[in-house]
């Protein structure tokens, strides 16, 4: 739904009775950024149980920081603000014990200054 107000319940009841009205979908339709925080809550722990050993050993690899932003997000649980850049990825990465290899090959390392010494 692009613009508009939000309606909310907890009444399952009234839930099935609004998706059986037969504007549902035309003029309104359930919203995913307003469901039950429980249901979130819930998710988010099957994700803390599904990796709550470090995964030692390992190695995940990815041509971009996006692709191992959303991997590690979607089954880490890690929150993307966290990895800001290549290096931040890399480290909460190690901190599930998990190492990434880019396969773009471009250096996390700070340049450093050559002695260009022309005469």
């Amino acid at each position: 739904m692009e613009s508009g107000s939000a309606y909310i319940s907890g009444d399952k009841e009234e839930q099935e009775a609004l998706e059986a009205h037969p504007y549902y979908g035309e003029y309104f339709e359930e919203d995913r950024y307003y469901q039950d925080s429980s249901e979130v809550s819930n998710q988010a722990t099957a994700v803390d149980e599904e990796h709550s050993t470090k995964s030692e050993g390992v190695t995940l690899t990815f041509s971009n920081e996006s692709d191992a932003k959303e991997y590690l997000a979607e089954n880490y649980g890690i929150s993307r603000t966290r990895m800001k850049s290549r290096n931040s990825i890399e480290n909460v990465a190690t901190e599930q014990g998990v190492s990434i290899v880019w396969t773009d090959n471009v250096s996390t390392e700070e340049p450093t200054e050559s002695s260009n010494t022309e005469g």
